[in-house]
């Protein structure tokens, strides 16, 4: 069977970071030639490090497959890393459940996509059981819903999907690569879509292996779109939604909006029975930051699919409850050796006053299983289909993703 092991090293020099790191995954798997394959994962302050650190480690272990990317943070144990240069590492060795790297063009289409995804996945000969960890450019967002969607999975299928959406430094394209076996990496920063299956060994188990918490309470009644355009909603219950903006956020005539709009999320519920409101349940609705204002006609900017006369809640952080959840979620996975992390830049000193909060939460109640993981501004999750016959796999915001990896067992080792 596989075994896995986690390297971290704050920023050297890059031979000196990248010796650091082997060393320490070596003493976990043996030597190099122990290793099978390997995720590098850099922080955007880190620059081109991490493709540097990762031309090394190509060399070290040559018959490894590696694979990286650039993030806005980095989680490990407790700990989040943000603006500072950090390169983590997520090594495998050889053997039953062994992960694969996943790599592809990001520009090619979401059904072209998905069958090079899928390609992939076959490598490791254990079917669709397992958790598919995606990792593409933030940049390219706006096309991953049809990605997802052609991920679709059946009920019978223990297959699992979670990723965040990865970031370069000042808002520029996620420094990507991939090293297929040999000494030599191909760089595409912002085309090349990036990830790894990581198989299931042992029987199916009947408990979720993703779970996604939000962190937000309604802030409004359920809304009618009466006006809208692409991206921008124009009326809601025929007033802008500015004016509705200022009422629940008590602001007057003079204030200005735009401080708040880091804080203010909208909910979408598409195709819902106007004479009832949607429900509460995190499923029923889609979640959404405000991107823009368009001040002459008092509209916001919404990313995402809505038509008119479908309905519209805003949103506020809710940091007591997101706590809570967030430690439920943790108990209600199965028991493996690995958590994978995936998590919001918005949950942190803003949300809960202290950046290293959540990952703290869920080292404590993971009580002695590894977690590890990354911070980005979107989220992946797979989560059952309402009426229960599948999974869907839906973009998410502010939002904290969890997956279990690794065998089940009843001590997690």
């Amino acid at each position: 069977m596989t075994r896995l092991g986690i390297a971290l090293e704050a920023a050297l020099e890059a031979d000196a970071l990248a010796r650091s790191l082997a060393l320490s995954i070596e003493s976990t798997l043996g030597d190099s030639e122990a290793i099978a394959g390997a995720l590098v994962l850099a922080t955007a302050a880190a620059g081109a490090l991490g493709e540097e650190v990762g031309q090394r480690l190509a060399s070290r272990w040559p018959a490894a497959e590696l694979v990286g990317t650039s993030f806005e943070g980095v989680v490990l144990d407790g700990r989040v890393w943000e603006g500072e240069p950090v390169v983590a590492v997520l090594a495998w060795s050889e053997g039953e459940g062994a992960p694969c790297v996943i790599a592809c063009e990001g520009g090619a289409g979401p059904a072209e996509l998905a069958r090079a995804i899928e390609s992939g996945m076959a490598r490791a000969g254990d079917g669709r059981r397992g958790v598919l960890v995606l990792l593409p450019d933030a940049l390219g967002t706006p096309g991953l819903a049809g990605l997802l969607a052609a991920l679709v999975s059946a009920a019978d299928e223990d297959f699992w999907l979670v990723g965040a959406a990865a970031t370069g430094l000042d808002g520029e394209a996620a420094r990507a690569w991939v090293s297929p076996g040999d000494p030599g990496l191909r760089p595409a920063p912002g085309e090349l879509l990036v990830g790894v299956w990581i198989p299931t060994v042992g029987p199916p188990t009947s408990a979720p292996r993703v779970r996604s918490v939000g962190a937000t309470r309604a802030a409004s009644p359920w809304l009618e779109i009466t006006a809208c355009r692409p991206h921008w909603i124009d009326a809601l219950e025929g007033e802008p939604p500015t004016d509705w903006i200022r009422r629940q956020l008590g602001l007057g005539e003079a204030d200005p909006i735009e401080p708040h709009l880091e804080r203010l999320l909208v909910r979408i519920a598409r195709g819902c029975d106007r004479r009832t409101d949607p429900p509460d349940d995190p499923d029923a609705f889609e979640e959404h930051y405000v991107t823009g204002l368009d001040a002459r006609r008092g509209a916001i900017g919404v990313p995402g699919p809505f038509v008119r006369f479908d309905r519209m809640a805003f949103a506020l952080p809710d940091a007591i409850d997101a706590r809570a959840a967030l430690r439920a979620a943790v108990d209600a996975l199965p028991r493996t050796p690995l958590l994978l992390q995936l998590g919001c830049p918005g949950r942190g000193a803003s949300l809960h006053g202290d950046r290293d909060l959540e990952s703290a939460i869920v080292a404590h109640q993971a009580t002695g299983r590894r977690a590890f993981g990354v911070i980005a501004p979107f989220q992946l999750a797979s989560e059952p289909c309402p009426d229960q016959t599948g999974r869907r796999h839906r973009l998410r915001v502010h939002a904290t993703v969890l997956a279990a990896v690794g065998p089940v067992s009843d001590s997690g080792s």
